[in-house]
């Protein structure tokens, strides 16, 4: 691993508040074991694979966090996406505790090296942000080095909030479980967008927090219930009024964020 390397997360082994899923080894045994697999199937075209998310950032939580990665290649052509996806789907196969009935936790993003140094419609400044920040390197070229610290956009940031609102309006009668996830995640994304539109950079959860509730004291209470949920998932999950209640809670925050300058 290159960049900053394996940082430690929640849920370390002997941390008495990891959750039922896969332990955290199990996270970086898939991601060196995807490195594997790409450097036998995609040899020439392969640049990097950077883990970004809540792995990358160091405060994953086992059971909960995904694997958000993004796959970099020479030219993202529509076989080297076909190849990728396969690829997540050995993945998924050895690691079975990422499958889902809504597909595998397991998110790789595929993007032409140009595309991340220069950006594009798939890959934001955000994306650059957290790459240059937090990308840890599992194989392959150290791009986030490479990266310069292209501007704020509001304007994205804005069309992103909106995204989540929407979602959570087609979702409203999906599982119980998923309510939950959604709800939940989408309030700690949006305290994280109200942060960059006052122009400062979190995306450890401990961060976020703190930054936020100091630049916003009146809705603090609400991404802490969200933080407190994410870390008591197991109980959460089967409380099907105190999901209800993040949902609701969840879409009044994200018109709230939609509406700062």
């Amino acid at each position: 691993m290159r960049g900053r390397g394996r940082p430690r997360v929640q849920g370390d082994a002997g941390d008495p508040g990891a959750m039922v899923g896969p332990s955290l080894s199990e996270y970086w045994e898939s991601v060196e074991y995807f490195c594997a697999l790409c450097r036998e199937a995609l040899p020439d075209v392969l640049v990097s694979f950077i883990v970004v998310g809540s792995l990358g950032a160091g405060d994953a939580v086992p059971g909960w966090s995904d694997v958000d990665a993004h796959l970099v290649v020479r030219e993202a052509t529509r076989e080297v996406r076909e190849t990728a996806a396969r690829l997540q789907r050995r993945v998924t196969e050895r690691f079975p505790a990422f499958q889902t009935d809504r597909g595998s936790r397991f998110c790789v993003f595929v993007h032409s090296r140009r595309e991340v140094l220069e950006g594009s419609e798939d890959v934001s400044f955000l994306a650059q942000w957290d790459l240059k920040r937090i990308g840890v390197v599992a194989c392959g070229e150290d791009l986030p080095a490479l990266l310069g610290d292209p501007p704020l956009d509001k304007g994205w940031l804005d069309r992103h909030t909106e995204w989540m609102i929407g979602f959570l309006a087609r979702e409203r009668d999906a599982p119980s479980h998923w309510k939950g996830v959604n709800a939940i995640g989408f309030i700690l994304s949006g305290a994280r967008v109200a942060i960059l539109k006052r122009g400062e950079y979190a995306k450890r959860k401990d961060e976020i927090a703190g930054i936020f509730t100091r630049l916003y004291p009146e809705r603090a209470a609400t991404l802490g219930r969200a933080m407190e949920d994410r870390l008591r998932w197991p109980e959460v999950e089967g409380d099907e009024a105190e999901i209800d209640g993040v949902y609701e809670e969840a879409t009044d925050f994200l018109w709230w964020v939609r509406s700062l300058p």
